[in-house]
């Protein structure tokens, strides 16, 4: 199964001609449905707003990218009503809140798997504080019972402990003040611009990237020769890079202790895409950046 979480950032490539056609914004799911209708990304022609690719038209997904085989499938978001009346109804599972049927809270989505061949969801990934500390489950979806507004409702049933947490980090508006007091004492790690960047290693050009080690968990040991499949997925992240270079930022990032480490409307160069990547803020990166005006 896919996480939905690891969609947006990626890129979509075209079978058809071999292009890269645009960036993902984000998986859109039909919650009442359980079934993923489609992804929303961008490309160059972005004051046309954004693209819907189908999910029917997805030929595979990979570590990189999504790839399509038809790119006559392709719609705008006005065309695709289903698409697009999700979206109006700011309807999705994420940030949903879940509840056994007898009334015990188990905590809130914030990412969810799916099934690449058909997008029907598998499982939902939920959060919850407990004595100061988040922990991160995983629930089966075949146990929803009832799909609301702002609450799923699902038979008791085992939970299965992940090393995923949310990407952002978001209030804990709805736990209470104790709980929420101990979860500020926990510290974190700060990082700084000149802490990831010395300036001696700015890079000069994106193969530069290599010697930072932004490639390491794709490459496998320094030691060792590459495959053909490892170098086709360092190729396919190069391009990603290459598509964010000279976009800007449509948001402040912050790091997991609230610090601002990138500022909204940022050009997006070499030395900010390895500071989103060294702080783990890659894909609030990618899923903020926009064309220049």
């Amino acid at each position: 199964m896919k996480r939905a979480g690891s969609l947006p950032g990626l890129i979509v490539l075209s079978l058809m001609d071999g292009e890269v056609l645009g960036g993902i914004r984000r998986g859109v799911e039909d919650p009442y449905l359980g079934r993923v209708l489609g992804i929303t990304f961008e490309d160059d022609e972005w004051y046309e707003g954004p693209k819907v690719l189908p999910f029917k038209a997805v030929e595979s997904f990979g570590l990189n990218a999504v790839i399509v085989g038809d790119n006559t499938q392709i719609m705008s978001l006005h065309d695709a009503a289903d698409v697009r009346l999700i979206l109006k109804q700011k309807e999705s599972l994420i940030e949903k809140h879940i509840m056994t049927a007898e009334g015990k809270y188990i905590g809130e989505i914030f990412d969810y798997a799916f099934d690449e061949s058909n997008g029907k969801i598998g499982e939902y990934y939920i959060h919850r504080l407990l004595a100061g500390e988040e922990e991160c489950y995983r629930i089966p979806s075949e146990k929803t019972k009832r799909v609301g507004r702002g609450l799923v409702i699902i038979d008791e049933s085992p939970m299965i402990e992940t090393d995923i947490h949310p990407a952002v980090k978001r209030p804990w508006a709805w736990m209470p003040e104790e709980a929420i007091s101990q979860r500020n004492k926990i510290e974190q790690p700060i990082i700084k611009p000149e802490d990831v960047i010395p300036q001696k290693e700015k890079p000069k050009s994106l193969h530069a990237f290599d010697t930072l080690g932004l490639f390491d968990d794709i490459s496998g040991d320094a030691g060792k020769s590459k495959s053909q499949s490892q170098k086709l997925r360092e190729d396919f992240q190069r391009k990603h890079y290459e598509y964010l270079l000279g976009r800007h930022t449509d948001r402040d990032i912050y790091d997991v202790s609230g610090n601002l480490i990138i500022k909204k409307g940022q050009v997006i160069d070499e030395e900010v895409i390895i500071l989103a990547k060294k702080s783990g803020n890659f894909m609030q990166l990618a899923l903020s950046s926009r064309m220049r005006r």
